[in-house]
């Protein structure tokens, strides 16, 4: 961190707005408007400096957001005195993460993760109608003077009875589905490699595929809702396309790299595709716009203040931001919602909980090895590739899962070690013993209630707790910053069990 006699030098790399930012003082985006930030910064004692340059000298900066603002190797070499990369707004494909984990003991990247998924479902639902109305042709048609019913009617359908899918269900792609539900579609599908809850999907009235080429083949309009990453970069090529129902629509508000952009002119041009709309335009006289679909004003308020309370947790030296706003924050590489190209990459694959009231049997680490196995094989891992995370360290019944699963990493967050001493659960401790500690470890330990009851391998598998892993942590006060977390998270968890239990409601 950049440490001047007046605090830290933040980093701004927004749009210039003109007249249009002096209009209308709420296009917080704009180097004019500065996200709102300025007074607060400057009243903090920190200097600002806010630019639209994306190609000079930045090398000072201590934080940089998305324009775009790409941070790549070469710009990050340059960094010395860069700590944290915010996104003002969503994405982070934009940032080397591997180079940027390894940049001055590793760059914390942070964006404010659900600022504008409104914004984007919306414009989705627009771009859409759109489309399938055949409006751009039909205005263009205004704008030139003429008055040709026929022409503009040809190509002009109703949204009703179509069948529509969203490759990507989660904060925006539900949203999508969400908002298409009054239209009265033929059908509402869905790709992705997690599925939605049985219950989200009766409210909704949407039905899931097995693989992005079951879903386009049955689609009268495609909409992309995915991150960018290697297995999205190009999905949308000729192969994937000539799968396409003929006449259909496409539409992308995620990356443009998702598509090839030759591919895609092609099929308008041999009529495969009726229409294509996109928020990173291609030019023609489709429905494009310049990537303004998430910058709505009411998503700019939203994004500003989240990279406000991201500082503000930083500068405090809290660093007690949402989880879900964090990208990565070490030397290796985390990213949580699989729109990276690090050295590890992590996805949520199942996630799942207790569900006592069904069964007793069905603990949360069975139900989720249980709704693993149900994944449809494009979108499952190889076990071998997989993490287990539990909350706490599995019982005997869940080890005995984990291990007929062929589970080989797992880690826990909470250890309860005591509750098993305290009910007297003998035959637990000695299932967890006989799988955890070896013979020697076992007569180290003295009595059957001393010692560890975890140690890092078994037979079976390797576990751990998260904090172990806090000792990889290079900065300080990160790693102090991450054991404060673990704490609060904790009691909350403590919390929320006493409550569950005294009470029996969540």
């Amino acid at each position: 961190m950049l440490i001047e006699s007046n605090g830290v030098k933040v980093l701004l790399v927004l749009y210039d707005g003109g007249r249009h930012a002096e209009e209308v003082p709420e296009l917080l985006g704009t180097t004019e408007n500065e996200l709102g930030l300025r007074k607060w910064l400057e009243d903090a004692g920190h200097t600002l400096v806010t630019t639209s340059d994306k190609e000079g000298e930045n090398s000072s900066s201590t934080r940089s957001s998305f324009h775009p603002g790409y941070l790549n190797a070469e710009r990050l070499a340059k960094a010395k005195n860069l700590k944290i990369a915010i996104t003002a707004g969503i994405g982070s494909d934009h940032i080397d993460l591997n180079v940027a984990n390894k940049t001055n003991g590793g760059v914390t990247v942070a964006e404010v993760t659900g600022s504008n998924v409104v914004s984007v479902a919306e414009h989705v639902l627009m771009t859409i109608l759109v489309l399938v109305r055949n409006f751009v042709p039909a205005h263009e048609m205004i704008e030139r003077g003429d008055w040709n019913v026929a022409e503009a009617a040809k190509n002009e359908y109703d949204l009703e009875g179509k069948v529509v899918g969203t490759v990507g269900a989660g904060r925006i792609g539900e949203r999508v589905l969400r908002r298409l539900k009054p239209f009265d579609c033929g059908e509402l599908l869905y790709y992705d490699y997690q599925g939605l809850s049985a219950e989200v999907e009766k409210d909704i009235g949407c039905r899931r595929v097995a693989t992005v080429e079951e879903l386009v083949a049955q689609c009268d309009v495609v909409t992309i809702n995915c991150p960018l990453h290697e297995t999205t970069l190009g999905l949308f090529n000729k192969d994937l396309i000539a799968k396409m129902k003929p006449g259909s629509w496409l539409v992308n508000t995620a990356r443009g790299a998702i598509v090839v952009k030759e591919d895609v002119a092609e099929a308008l041009k041999s009529g495969h595709l009726r229409g294509y709309g996109g928020d990173n335009p291609f030019g023609g006289g489709n429905a494009m716009v310049p990537h303004v679909s998430g910058t709505s004003i009411d998503a700019q308020k939203r994004y500003a203040a989240g990279v406000k309370s991201i500082l503000d947790s930083y500068f405090s030296g809290r660093h007690d931001y949402r989880p879900e706003d964090l990208i990565s924050a070490s030397p290796r590489a985390t990213p949580l919602w699989g729109g990276h190209l690090p050295e590890v990459r992590l996805l949520p694959v199942a996630v799942s909980s207790n569900k006592d009231l069904e069964s007793p049997v069905l603990h949360a680490e069975v139900n989720c090895i249980n709704q693993f196995f149900k994944l449809p094989e494009p979108a499952r891992p190889s076990v071998d590739d997989a993490l287990f995370i539990s909350t706490h360290e599995p019982c005997s019944m869940c080890l005995s899962a984990l291990a007929w699963a062929n589970v080989k990493t797992v880690y826990f967050t909470f250890t309860h070690q005591d509750t098993r001493d305290k009910l007297g659960m003998n035959e637990d401790i000695d299932i967890i013993e006989e799988l955890f500690l070896d013979r020697g470890d076992r007569e180290a330990a003295g009595s059957e209630t001393d010692g560890p009851r975890y140690n890092r391998r078994n037979k079976f598998f390797t576990a751990a707790p998260i904090s172990s892993l806090f000792d990889a942590v290079a900065d300080e006060t990160l790693k102090d910053g991450l054991k404060d977390r673990m704490n609060q998270l904790q009691k909350a968890m403590l919390s929320a069990s006493s409550t569950l239990q005294t009470t029996g409601k969540d």
